[in-house]
């Protein structure tokens, strides 16, 4: 564990979903769940003098980046924003909104993806029994998956983390995985590590 770490405390909310029945229930499972998660947690802190730095890491989506008009990532935005306003959760010393997410690179030079891919193999197979490998002049496509070590590294090596200032961090991060896979092995390396 890092120096950085001692006397900290941090609180990770990875709940929240793509799909849902309902625009509600989808509003529900992903903005009203980190509101209420993020308030909780203020309100614990209200009453901790010991801890000398707090944390509160939202999971949230690399489509509130790519696709904000889409109403999933929409969603995900206005969760983020109203997390990171300046004044909110004032017991909270840090705030960070991870965007995590496949990122799926374009196979078309300087082209944009119209979709997000922030789904799991599991929830992808879910809609479709049949897995495509996307080509195009040959070349695959590449998915950059995050893993938990990922996020672990995403707060110890942030320059923030490392500031001396502790206050009133509030910060959104997109975060990419470092290694690249083409679809078939992604989804060898997925179904060997999860047998």
């Amino acid at each position: 564990i890092s120096p950085h770490f001692r006397g900290n405390i941090v609180f990770l909310n990875a709940v929240g979903g793509a799909h849902s029945d309902t625009a509600i229930n989808l509003k529900k499972l992903n903005k009203e769940s980190a509101l209420c998660f993020a308030e909780a947690v203020d309100s614990f802190l209200k009453t901790r003098t010991d801890i000398v730095q707090s944390n509160l890491i939202q999971c949230s989506s690399i489509a509130a980046t790519l696709v904000p008009h889409e109403q999933y990532g929409m969603i995900k935005k206005e969760t983020d924003e109203e997390l990171l306003k300046e004044h909110g959760y004032p017991h909270i010393d840090r705030i960070y909104c991870f965007r995590i997410g496949y990122v799926v690179q374009s196979l078309i030079e300087g082209g944009l993806l119209k979709d997000a891919h922030n789904f799991r193999p599991e929830q992808i197979a879910k809609h479709s029994p049949v897995q495509p490998i996307v080509i195009h002049d040959g070349r695959e496509s590449i998915i950059y998956p995050v893993h938990i070590k990922d996020i672990v590294a995403a707060v110890l090596n942030s320059p923030q983390y490392r500031s001396n200032e502790t206050k009133n961090i509030r910060l959104a991060v997109n975060i990419v995985g470092s290694e690249g896979y083409n679809q078939s092995d992604f989804f060898k390396f997925y179904t060997e590590t999860f047998k």
